[in-house]
């Protein structure tokens, strides 16, 4: 009895080596997740124009939306010192004080059309 208790101990300590916490695979990076909270008044705080980055867009039959930092807006929504102008498939373009500017859902991605159908 006092042989299976000694082989039995290290396995205790063992399991909890296990136990560690993994990283979650599907979280999203953590430059594509939502602006900072404000502490205060629990909304986003606030961003600089050059911060603005494009997390998603929704749309709908009747309605468009995008989530910006974290945030939903809708065309005529505010964004920092910006206003929403337009929101399509792939991009929103937003007009400030210093122009229009367009953040792009997947910037980095070119549509390409093939010759077949």
């Amino acid at each position: 009895m006092r042989r299976d208790t000694f082989f039995l101990v290290p396995w205790l300590f063992a399991g909890s080596a296990w136990c560690q916490a993994l990283p979650d695979p599907t979280r999203p990076p953590a430059e594509l997740q939502a602006a900072p909270v404000d502490t205060k008044t629990g909304k986003p705080s606030a961003v600089a124009p050059g911060e603005l980055r494009l997390q998603s867009i929704l749309i709908g039959p009747h309605e468009r939306s995008a989530i910006i930092n974290g945030v939903v807006v809708s065309p005529g929504d505010r964004v920092g010192d910006a206003r929403v102008l337009s929101i399509s498939e792939n991009q929103v373009v937003l007009k400030s004080r210093t122009g229009n500017s367009v953040l792009r859902l997947f910037p980095s991605a070119l549509k390409k059309h093939s010759g077949a159908r």
